[in-house]
């Protein structure tokens, strides 16, 4: 009987250890999974906000706030897409499905002698290209046009916003899209220009001349 006693004993205490040993285990998974997810979401989000302010984030690698897991990102450049566009002529860039926010543009190949011009007096071929942006809006028929001048001339009689150097382009500019927006018409004032746009930071499809 005091046999029978201890073997039930011994079956319950080592059931209750493998139970507990068990959620002990399922604890831990589930806490490092919860902390992975938010190193995930930590991770996009940091990466989706540069992203909108116009910029490419650099590698990264940061821990969660346990210092269980340890997560990084990366995101790559994986489309640039130019075209060059004479003066006075018109890209038009397809934005169906951007999500809004910021939008870099960068025009005037840097070094080019068709492109980047020395002076800045204002005339046709005597100067960098300024751009009009045309921003073309669904269901409103409505039209919204900026215009912009080149880094290096900022013209202050012609009423153009400033850029900034855009790095091997002459001009970059964090265009604020408005809502709704289906497409946008670009044009170069005063010079020809290639205009380059990332595919990484925003979701447009094709940009046609």
């Amino acid at each position: 009987m005091l046999l029978v006693i201890m073997t039930v004993v011994i079956a319950l205490v080592m059931s209750v250890a493998s139970r507990s040993l068990s959620d002990t285990v399922l604890s831990r998974q589930e806490k490092e999974s919860s902390a992975a997810f938010g190193v995930a979401e930590t991770g996009i989000e940091q990466a989706l906000n540069l992203l909108r302010q116009g910029s490419l984030p650099t590698p990264t690698q940061f821990l969660d706030s346990t210092g269980l897991v340890t997560g990084n990102y990366k995101v790559d450049n994986l489309t640039t897409y130019s075209l060059y566009v004479k003066e006075l002529e018109t890209a038009q860039l397809d934005l169906t499905g951007f999500p809004g926010g910021n939008l870099l543009i960068r025009w005037t190949k840097k070094g080019d002698v068709s492109e980047d011009k020395t002076t800045c007096s204002e005339g046709s071929g005597t100067m960098s290209a300024a751009l009009e942006i045309s921003a073309i809006m669904s269901g409103s028929n409505t039209i919204e046009r900026s215009y912009l001048n080149p880094s290096d001339c900022d013209i202050s009689g012609n009423n153009f916003e400033s850029s900034s150097d855009g790095g091997v382009w002459v001009s970059q500019r964090n265009y604020v899209v408005p809502a709704n927006t289906t497409s946008l018409r670009l044009r170069p004032i005063y010079s020809g220009a290639t205009i380059v746009f990332d595919f990484a930071l925003f979701s447009g499809t094709t940009i046609v001349k």
